[in-house]
């Protein structure tokens, strides 16, 4: 466990999604949060959060420094975080749009990247949060707290397990990777 500057207790990386984060890492893009999703309270699905090391130092110098939060100086900052993260949120859905461009191809040729039984709430999506970090989920994560029965809701937490490691099989392929600008 890791204890942050601002007083929050990180448990290590579960193991689920640890190819999902090295993959990532593999190409360039950085992560900060993830989970292998989980059927207790809540019931999230599988993540990864993508933000840029340098926003997320500009970030603690935000809520750090005692800036008004309608000054000029705050503005700034919070359109320099932005755009950093952006810039990794742009990539992240470059590999996306690799990843399902060549999905069902090499379903045939490698047993990871399987397309049986895929709905479209499975797909992966790249949704923006705060200061726009990237959360990197299946299209029907977000819903998968509404499901009541928890036998479906472990049925579709297992397909969007399946998703995110088939991303992370793809990643690990690197045969079809889009050129992406390193920073």
């Amino acid at each position: 466990m890791v204890q942050t500057p601002y007083g929050v207790v990180f448990k290590p990386v579960d193991a689920g999604i640890v190819p999902v984060v090295k993959a990532l890492k593999k190409v360039g893009i950085p992560t900060t949060i993830s989970c292998y999703g989980h059927m207790e309270v809540g019931g999230d699905g599988p993540y990864v959060e993508v933000e840029s090391p340098k926003a997320m130092k500009l970030q603690m110098q935000l809520d750090t420094d005692q800036f008004f939060p309608i000054s000029r100086e705050y503005e700034i900052l919070v359109e320099e975080i932005e755009e950093l993260n952006l810039a990794e949120h742009r990539k992240l859905l470059q590999l996306i749009g690799a990843f399902y461009k060549h999905r069902e191809p090499l379903a045939c040729i490698n047993r990871a990247l399987r397309v049986i039984g895929f709905q479209e709430e499975d797909r992966l999506v790249v949704r923006s949060k705060s200061f726009d970090k990237a959360r990197l989920e299946s299209q029907g994560t977000r819903f998968l707290r509404s499901v009541g029965s928890n036998g479906i809701r472990a049925k579709k937490l297992r397909r969007y397990r399946r998703e995110i490691e088939a991303f992370a099989a793809f990643l690990e392929m690197g045969m079809f990777l889009p050129q992406i600008k390193r920073s």
